[in-house]
């Protein structure tokens, strides 16, 4: 039995119980802020697009002037483009910070 535990813990396996509890815990703890973030994010991903949606069919009732309403176009899809660079950057950092707390990652 000495031998084998030694050969486990030659290749990298925790066996100390209390320690693979307590990551396993912070793990399941990570993935629940993940899946809320996610769940935040998708709902402000939503208000954007229907705020965007709104404003753009507000434009074409209320707007007459064909130039105003071709430039306001023009900076609202310059808005739309940089929210959606915001939330990919955004998006990858929660990814990032959770891989880089992943159970599996080995501690330094």
């Amino acid at each position: 039995m000495g031998n084998i535990k030694k050969n486990i813990s030659e290749i990298g396996i925790d066996t100390d119980t209390d320690r693979v509890n307590q990551k396993a815990s912070f793990k399941f703890q990570n993935e629940e802020l993940v899946e809320d973030l996610k769940n935040s994010l998708q709902l402000a991903i939503k208000d954007a697009s229907d705020t965007f949606t709104k404003l753009e069919d507000d434009i074409n009732l209320k707007v007459d002037n064909e130039e105003i309403r071709k430039e306001t176009k023009e900076i609202m899809s310059h808005l739309q483009i940089e929210f959606e660079k915001s939330i990919n950057i955004l998006n990858n950092k929660i990814l990032n910070s959770y891989n880089k707390n992943s159970i599996f990652k080995e501690e330094e």
